[in-house]
């Protein structure tokens, strides 16, 4: 109680409250998340559905089979959204390190473009071995070969997010457990 006061007193949001994110799709009810029509809340707030539990701590390995095209296609989306494949390959992909699950999980949801996009990137490094090196053969490419590639992934529909929404409306049977949690 003392802790919510200080925090109103700051005019600073309750950590806590779930209404905090809302509109980004989270701190929405699974029903309220099905139930939304906009695809990036959607994929957004089932992603902290799913993530709930492990408390951002990501980890390919970790998640259902029917979570998974959720979460590391849009765990994947947010890193290439923010700096292309090279900051793909800079970051840590624990549970799956050559990205199999995760060119498996885009291609579960249909996302041909960006399976094609990660199939280039990975054969234009292949070889390079650990993440640093990786990451550095791609940097190596030439500047038009990376932008075809990271343009490949953001694709002219846009990011996944339109093909994540429709895999949940497709699956919310299969999502059920994913009740009584807020994302």
């Amino acid at each position: 109680m003392v802790f919510r006061r200080i925090l109103e007193i700051l005019n600073r949001p309750d950590p806590n409250d779930p209404r905090r994110l809302a509109g980004m799709g989270m701190g929405q009810t699974f029903s309220e998340l099905v139930a939304d029509v906009n695809d990036f809340n959607v994929a957004n707030g089932f992603f902290g559905l799913i993530d709930g539990p492990h408390h951002g701590e990501f980890n390919a390995s970790f998640y259902r089979s029917i979570e998974q095209p959720i979460m590391l296609t849009w765990h994947a989306n947010g890193i290439i959204g923010n700096g292309g494949f090279a900051y793909l390959f800079e970051a840590e992909w624990p549970g799956d390190p050559d990205y199999e699950l995760t060119i498996d999980a885009h291609r579960a949801i249909g996302c041909d473009s960006q399976v094609e996009a990660f199939n280039l990137a990975l054969n234009a490094v292949a070889g390079s071995g650990d993440r640093d090196r990786r990451r550095e053969a791609f940097l190596e490419l030439p500047d038009e070969q990376q932008n075809q590639i990271n343009s490949l992934y953001w694709g002219e529909d846009g990011t996944p997010e339109k093909q994540i929404a429709v895999y949940v409306r497709r699956n919310v049977k299969k999502l059920v457990h994913l009740r009584g949690r807020i994302s």
